[in-house]
């Protein structure tokens, strides 16, 4: 890669130097204060200042060396570091240079922009040996790798993959997930990444939406058939994805002891079928409270303590 430059193409007039003074520069090459500057009709030597007194010609009173040849090639002309001074009139008194600087400084002809950072992991800048890259999958623990904003944001989006369901503390949504609400989305546009992922399986009105899971008010379960544990019938647990299930309580039974009129401490047990004789009532009055365990809770559905918030899914 050339030197960086602020213009080769002698556009930028604040590289123009006038009346740059040298003397008793003798026989000897020297430099400028700025250390690269254009040959040619670019520079010119005089005797005196404000271009005045005798104009040296080139070659012939001085000749250039030091040809910078990334320079030049890049500017497609010839950029020099060194004069010697041949003609020993001059070598002596003063010189005043005129010329065009080629200062350091990055511009547009120093590098394409597109080329500058490639999403192919391709070497983009080389320094004594090192090269930079941009990593889209950012895999690796390189000390010379980077990444674009671009592959940062594919990177994150990959951490939480679209479909994913988590709980949520505000009422809205944030940027980049909706609600578990229930709601029918059109599956193109601004949906389609998630109904890639989730199609149908919460449900759909018609042929160009789908549903996102409804949680509002109920808990979820694990879809698939538990492995581990077994239900009171020695069955196993078992959901499947993206079906409801309604509240219901376990089957169970209870024992009913009574007794007869004037047959007291004998008690007898209560089975389904039999006839009851004596008292005309198995139960009257108030039924004790288990005082010991508290006041009972009565509902419309059987539910553990709880805490309402917002299901939201990844879009």
């Amino acid at each position: 890669m050339a030197k960086v430059n602020l213009d080769l193409q002698n556009t930028n007039s604040s590289n123009d130097i006038t009346d740059e003074l040298k003397n008793n520069v003798g026989s000897s090459a020297f430099g400028l204060v700025h250390d690269r500057f254009f040959g040619g009709a670019e520079l010119t030597i005089y005797t005196g200042a404000g271009e005045t007194g005798t104009l040296l010609v080139q070659d012939t009173d001085y000749t250039l060396g030091g040809l910078d040849s990334d320079l030049t090639a890049e500017a497609i002309a010839q950029v020099w570091s060194t004069i010697v001074i041949d003609n020993v009139t001059y070598q002596t008194g003063n010189l005043y240079f005129n010329y065009h600087a080629v200062a350091d400084e990055i511009d547009a002809d120093d590098f394409d922009p597109d080329d500058f950072i490639t999403s192919d992991g391709a070497t983009v800048f080389t320094a004594t040996g090192a090269g930079f890259k941009d990593e889209d999958n950012m895999a690796s623990d390189s000390d010379v790798a980077v990444a674009s904003q671009q592959s940062i944001k594919a990177y994150v989006d990959a951490l939480i993959p679209k479909g994913s369901i988590t709980m949520y503390g505000a009422a809205a949504a944030p940027t980049g997930w909706v609600n578990c609400d229930g709601a029918s989305l059109l599956r193109s546009g601004t949906y389609a990444a998630l109904f890639a992922v989730i199609g149908t399986t919460f449900g759909f009105v018609d042929g160009t939406h789908f549903n996102v899971p409804d949680m509002r008010g109920i808990f979820p379960r694990g879809a698939g058939t538990n492995g581990t544990l077994s239900d009171a019938n020695g069955g196993s647990f078992a959901g499947v994805l993206g079906t409801y299930q309604n509240d219901k309580f376990q089957g169970h039974k209870h024992r009913i002891q009574y007794q007869t009129s004037g047959s007291a401490g004998t008690a007898t047990s209560l089975v389904r079928g039999a006839a009851v004789t004596g008292e005309s009532e198995i139960f009257s009055g108030v039924p004790d409270e288990l005082t010991a365990s508290g006041p009972e809770r009565y509902g419309d559905e059987t539910n553990p303590a709880n805490l309402g918030v917002n299901f939201i899914i990844k879009i």
